[in-house]
């Protein structure tokens, strides 16, 4: 497992505009995934032996966009599968995922059939395919 101090200098370097508040155990900031892409608030919570979870501040979400835990965590890969486990830099494989979640997630908003062009998991009962 990374250590805390290791993640927080590593988020630093890599996304500084991600401030570490180590009373919640939290990073928050502004992430834009792509040039023309919106600016999205966000904070990710990170307390080992828990994966990180990550929460989208502003603008609020499409109240029917999947993908999202029912806490309305981001689902950024499927945890059964070993995508991401503690030896892993939440800045290296977190915040990539929630830049990439976020451009499907605005393509999603923009597209007439509502289809999610990125990889999906099972949720719950319902089955999806996997890309």
């Amino acid at each position: 497992m990374k250590s805390l101090g290791l993640q927080v200098a590593e988020m630093a370097k890599r996304f500084p505009d991600l401030r570490f508040e180590r009373s919640m155990m939290s990073w928050y900031g502004n992430l834009q995934p792509d040039d023309d892409a919106t600016l999205y608030r966000i904070k990710i919570t990170y307390c080992p032996p828990n994966p990180p979870k990550v929460w989208v501040r502003r603008p609020s979400l499409h109240p029917e966009v999947k993908h999202r835990y029912s806490d309305g965590t981001l689902c950024l890969y499927d945890p059964r599968e070993g995508e991401w486990d503690h030896s892993m830099l939440v800045s290296q494989t977190i915040v990539p995922w929630t830049a990439e979640w976020l451009l499907y997630y605005e393509a999603w908003l923009i597209d007439p059939e509502k289809r999610w062009f990125g990889p999906e998991a099972p949720h719950g009962r319902r089955k999806l395919s996997r890309r």
